[in-house]
């Protein structure tokens, strides 16, 4: 199952880097977007360090039950910051597993509502800790499956949405697409570097993440 998956990563980067190769670029923005999205293409392939790997070696989550109602931004801050931090970052088996649960749980409830780049910074987030669980690995799932018959990931109007990008929805698209990788590149990593488990869950998991979203707001 480990070999599956890693494979479908490997092929949807395949896809993404054959439609970043014909993306418009309407702004020096968008061209180091691109940029970005190839490298990362590059970077799956050949099963290297993803961007910036354990550049952050020290991070400080709140209490978990204070972190799941955090606002969206700072839920996106700290996973960023957590996708980046040295993998033993969280120590202990018991407080692993939590965060596990809580960033999986967060990742789908995020998913539930349509927040790709959210839900993609927290799969992100599990695979540079080097955690891994039945929620993170539906997360990850849910990130491949938003990849389009084009190569790039996320619907145009949601793309246009979440982004917050005004006009060419061909930018918001490059930002949601690279997002998407980068959670790809660093999962891909993970799985390569440690024996997760990979059990691609059947039944959805959301109804008891999806409280979690609710309690954010």
């Amino acid at each position: 199952m480990k070999d599956g998956l890693v494979s479908r990563i490997r092929r949807a980067s395949r896809r993404a880097q054959r439609w970043l190769g014909s993306a418009a670029t309407p702004s020096p923005e968008a061209v180091a977007l691109r940029k970005l999205g190839i490298l990362l293409c590059e970077r799956i392939s050949d099963g290297a360090h993803p961007l910036l790997a354990g550049s952050a070696p020290e991070i400080r989550f709140p209490k978990p039950e204070k972190f799941v109602v955090l606002p969206r931004g700072e839920v996106l801050r700290l996973a960023q910051i957590a996708s980046v931090s040295a993998p033993g970052a969280m120590r202990g088996r018991n407080g692993r597993a939590a965060w596990s649960k809580i960033l999986g749980g967060l990742a789908l409830s995020y998913a539930g509502i349509g927040d790709l780049p959210v839900a993609a910074a927290l799969v992100r987030a599990g695979a540079g800790l080097r955690l891994d669980g039945p929620w993170l690995e539906e997360a990850l799932v849910y990130l491949l499956d938003q990849q389009q018959p084009e190569g790039c990931f996320g619907p145009i109007a949601l793309g246009r949405s979440l982004a917050n990008i005004e006009g060419d929805t061909s930018e918001a698209l490059l930002r949601l697409t690279v997002e998407v990788l980068w959670a790809l590149a660093t999962a891909r990593r993970a799985l390569d570097r440690e024996p997760i488990t990979t059990h691609l869950v059947r039944k959805p998991l959301q109804p008891e993440p999806l409280s979690l979203v609710g309690a954010a707001n």
